[in-house]
């Protein structure tokens, strides 16, 4: 499978780093690109997986919650490699809980990044993975704190997720729940967890892109309650446990799994 590429967003720790361990060390790859915000990070983090046994591993910087970034990332992306055939779409943010921040204030940043910033990049990237003769695919790292039962009013949402009619429509529905959000806070009418709704969205895409680009095999995952940053040390699953099944979509080779749309966990298609 030589000259095939991936990118794994949010590489530099937790299990976006395992991730792209698991990818550079399977053989798969030619190339496997950790993406970044920081570029110090990024390269570090190449260097370790490159003596860990890793092959073909390249750094570079993209925060996808700013559009000039994504822009400038793609196009460096594109001059240099022409073509892509794995986008594993891992980075992310979260407000923990003792974050001062109002629950008002904490929708919009959070959609712009887990949500909004995957879309940008995915949407940008895709041209370069049409071109992929390799069995294109995406795998988005979502959450099972994204599940439709977070949904206040599950009659009423629930085909807002299940059966967008479009990108647009469930951009609007995730704007309309930023602005909910914005003012009533924990009164708004769709769920109370901002990082849920925004993994709801990204599930949602998920199955939508299948259905409107379906040579390209698009699938989501949750790793579980992990040692990261993230959970601040408290997950009781190692990240590289939780990196597993994105790195199965990502290498598997049947493609009810990898073409699915649907939403795993241990590698097991789950009930969302």
């Amino acid at each position: 499978m030589a000259g095939r590429i991936a990118i794994v967003t949010g590489s530099n720790q937790g299990i976006g780093f395992w991730i792209a361990t698991q990818l550079a060390k399977s053989g798969a790859f030619e190339t496997t690109v950790l993406a970044c915000r920081r570029a110090d990070a990024a390269a570090e983090a190449a260097a370790k997986i490159t003596e860990a046994g890793g092959s073909g591993v390249v750094s570079m910087t993209v925060d996808i919650s700013k559009p000039q970034s994504v822009k400038d990332f793609v196009t460096a992306f594109a001059s240099k490699y022409g073509k892509l055939d794995c986008l594993v779409n891992n980075a992310g943010m979260a407000f923990k809980s003792a974050d001062p921040t109002p629950f008002n204030d904490q929708a919009a940043p959070t959609v712009a990044t887990n949500f909004t910033g995957t879309v940008n990049l995915t949407m940008a990237l895709l041209p370069l993975l049409l071109k992929s003769k390799e069995s294109p695919r995406v795998v988005n790292v979502a959450s099972r704190a994204g599940l439709l039962k977070i949904l206040k009013s599950p009659d009423e949402h629930r085909k807002l997720f299940t059966n967008p009619k479009s990108l647009e429509a469930l951009s609007k529905t995730m704007a309309e729940f930023v602005a909910d959000v914005k003012a009533n806070g924990t009164d708004n009418k769709f769920a109370n967890t901002t990082y849920g709704m925004s993994k709801c969205g990204v599930i949602a895409w998920t199955g939508l892109m299948q259905r409107l680009s379906p040579t390209i095999g698009w699938s989501a995952m949750c790793p579980g309650y992990c040692n990261t940053s993230m959970s601040s040390g408290k997950g009781p699953r190692p990240a590289a446990e939780g990196a597993e099944t994105a790195s199965w979509l990502a290498l598997s080779e049947d493609e009810a799994v990898f073409k699915s749309g649907g939403f795993f966990g241990e590698k097991k298609r789950l009930t969302w």
